[in-house]
């Protein structure tokens, strides 16, 4: 994907469910899980994916925060809807319109 003159948005992952650390989830959020991964991989590896990662607070309301790129907003929410633990409810996505200051570029 050429990304030259897409916008960028960042996502902030609220957690639906209480999450620990992996070691209390069942099957289901584990599979979940492994999937939700595996997309935001494939998303870095055609260049859509910027960065992504965790909180370290254990604050539901902020679990995770993406920063993508899309051609416009609702294709940004589309990508956002896609995603496993967003399709299967254990997260909601809060995709806003972002500008780079430094870096990411």
């Amino acid at each position: 994907m050429e990304n030259n003159n897409l916008s960028v948005y960042s996502v902030i992952l609220s957690a639906t469910t209480k999450f620990g650390e992996g070691n209390n989830w069942t099957e289901v959020e584990k599979a979940v899980m492994k999937d939700h991964l595996e997309y935001l991989r494939n998303l870095y590896n055609e260049g859509t994916l910027l960065q992504a990662g965790r909180t370290e607070v254990l604050d539901l309301s902020t679990y995770g925060f993406l920063i993508y790129k899309a051609e416009n907003d609702e294709k940004a929410n589309e990508i956002a809807a896609k995603d496993p633990i967003v399709e299967t409810g254990m997260m909601t996505a809060k995709v806003t319109p972002y500008k780079i200051a430094f870096g990411l570029n």
